[in-house]
């Protein structure tokens, strides 16, 4: 092979262009992998912030379904009517809440959530219902004054999401 090319190239011209040649192809081929290179990359990247678009979303989503579930139960734990006897009255807005904390923690650190505050106005609500002496309208009253409370961690949490999913969604 060799001496085929020392064959056709064998003046100093030829020489040079044949070198040209391999340089320009070498040149290209290096151009076109780099292109090719840096259209991967940009497509990765691409592809890498929309599925963390799209996961955190979803995270959004599950928060904002876990504040409702929250505000359901927290609701139905404070009526006047509430049987506290029955431990998935008192379990429910828990686990509901705890729910919104693990979001909190695991994807939303910047959110403002102070669970014992919230654990305390249950509390507060639970012990007051066991005292007898008080009739279902001093249970409303009591429902009242701590729902303040809870209402603003929710809407808090409602308008964090809602600020966070318009952000996404742009």
């Amino acid at each position: 092979m060799i001496e085929y090319l020392e064959l056709m190239y064998s003046q100093p011209a030829e020489r040079a262009q044949f070198m040209l040649m391999v340089i320009s192809s070498l040149l290209t081929a290096l151009l076109s992998l780099f292109i090719a290179f840096f259209v991967v990359k940009l497509t990765e990247s691409g592809a890498n912030k929309k599925s963390h678009k799209e996961f955190t979303i979803s995270k959004l989503e599950e928060l904002y379904k876990a504040t409702l579930e929250f505000e359901d139960q927290f609701i139905v734990f404070c009526s006047p009517i509430a049987d506290f006897n029955d431990r998935n009255i008192i379990v429910r807005p828990q686990d509901s809440l705890i729910k919104c904390e693990m979001y909190k923690k695991l994807y939303f650190s910047d959110m403002t959530l102070d669970r014992i505050q919230l654990n305390q106005a249950m509390v507060n609500i639970y012990l007051d219902s066991r005292r007898e002496e008080l009739s279902c309208q001093e249970r409303l009253e009591i429902f009242q004054s701590n729902k303040r409370m809870v209402q603003d961690f929710i809407d808090m949490t409602k308008g964090f999401c809602e600020q966070m999913l318009l952000k996404h969604k742009l």
